[in-house]
Order: C-alpha cells, then sequence, then structure tokens
C-alpha cells in the first residue's frame, strides 16, 4: 500500500489523518490498533444500521474534541457545545473533578508507531495523565456499557506509552452516558489483556507477512 503525499510527521513515523492511516519511517502502512481488533473479530459493527453507526461516530468525534481542548487548554477553551453533546462533556468534566485526574497536555491524542516483539501498530491513547497521583491512560468512550475489546485496546495504548516512556500505567475505559453520569472501568489484569493483545497482533501480522491485503479488509 503506498502512502499518501501529504502525511504528518509522528513518534516512529508517518501519520494520514485524512484517513487515520499509519505508516513506518520507511513509509509502509501499519496496521493501528482498530483495525487490528476489527481484523481478529473483536470489535464487530456490521449488525449495526450504517446511518446509526455514522451517527455514533460523528457524536463520538465531537465529543472527543471538546474533552483533548479541555485536556490541552482548559475548560475555558471549549468553545461552544452542541445540546446533544453537553451531558458527555458535562460528564467528563465531573470524572476530572471527583478523581483528581490531570491531563499531560503534550500526551493528549498524539498518534505513534511502536514496535512490540518485532511487530508495528499505529496507536492514538486519548490522554495520558495522574489519576489521583498514579501515571494512567483513559480511553474515553460515548457509551452505557463496557465492552470486552476495551481491555485489548489498553492494553496496546499502554505497551506504546511504556516502550516510549517506560512507566508502569493504570489502564482505564471511561464511560461517558447520555444523562450526564460517567462509570470507570478500570482494567487490571495485565497478563490476560497483554497476552490477548500480543496474540492479536501476530496474527495480524501473519496475514500481512502472507502477502494478504488486510487493508482492504477493514
Amino acid at each position: 500500500m503506498e502512502p499518501p503525499e501529504d502525511l504528518v510527521t509522528i513518534d516512529g513515523g508517518y501519520f494520514d489523518p485524512a484517513t487515520h492511516a499509519y505508516y513506518d519511517e520507511t513509509g509502509k502502512w501499519v496496521p493501528s490498533v482498530t483495525q487490528i481488533l476489527a481484523l481478529c473479530g473483536m470489535s464487530d459493527y456490521s449488525m449495526v444500521p450504517h446511518e446509526v453507526l455514522q451517527r455514533k461516530r460523528e457524536l463520538g468525534s465531537r465529543v472527543h474534541f471538546h474533552c483533548a481542548v479541555i485536556d490541552k487548554f482548559g475548560v475555558d477553551r471549549m468553545g461552544e457545545v452542541l445540546e446533544e453533546d453537553r451531558p458527555y462533556v458535562d460528564a467528563y468534566l465531573r470524572f476530572m473533578g471527583e478523581h483528581e485526574f490531570i491531563p499531560q497536555a503534550s500526551k493528549v491524542e498524539q498518534p505513534m508507531v511502536v514496535q512490540v516483539y518485532g511487530m508495528k501498530f499505529g496507536v492514538t491513547p486519548d490522554v495520558y495523565g495522574s489519576l489521583g497521583g498514579s501515571p494512567s491512560v483513559i480511553e474515553r468512550k460515548c457509551a452505557d456499557a463496557p465492552k470486552s475489546a476495551w481491555k485489548i485496546q489498553t492494553a496496546f495504548q499502554e505497551m506504546a506509552l511504556r516502550t516510549a516512556f517506560y512507566e508502569s500505567i493504570g489502564r482505564f475505559a471511561l464511560l461517558l452516558k447520555s444523562d450526564g453520569s460517567y462509570y470507570l472501568n478500570k482494567h487490571s489484569n495485565q497478563v490476560q489483556d497483554h497476552s490477548r493483545a500480543a496474540a492479536c497482533l501476530t496474527v495480524v501480522w501473519a496475514r500481512i507477512d502472507d502477502g494478504e491485503h488486510v487493508w482492504e479488509k477493514v
């Protein structure tokens, strides 16, 4: 797969903001965490009607944008928030206050390409920071119930951050709900989650090494 011309330089390679595609330092395409989970059947939305899925994606993108602005610049720089998005943003602000979460502005939605066990993948952790005084990565979700694939997703994120910054990191999925409440889902089974992440990564790279154009399937 040939890389496009307009790429952004990131840690470990390049990123295409238009397609959310990752490339290593030689310009070779590498799978993202989202694509790895899809290719391994851990994240399947094929049964969800397209219009419903598209609306959810747009909502999630807007909420993520507002939360990232808060993380980087503070609530005063947030700007206008749609009425539909307000409960999710309020839930995030409530979480930050009640759990003493302090984001590290330089590590908010920063894409990177990482190599683990000789295999590369692209990942963009939502936000890394201090949660009650402990280094933590937070994956924000506009959802009412947790999904098992999220544990693997945060395992990949911890792999990336520990490779880059050599820290022991707490992993959490933060569910922001439509009623303005939130649920902090801690992912604490390190051995199982990391083993499954490594297994998914191995399967996808085995397919790539066999010459399969997996990027055409995601």
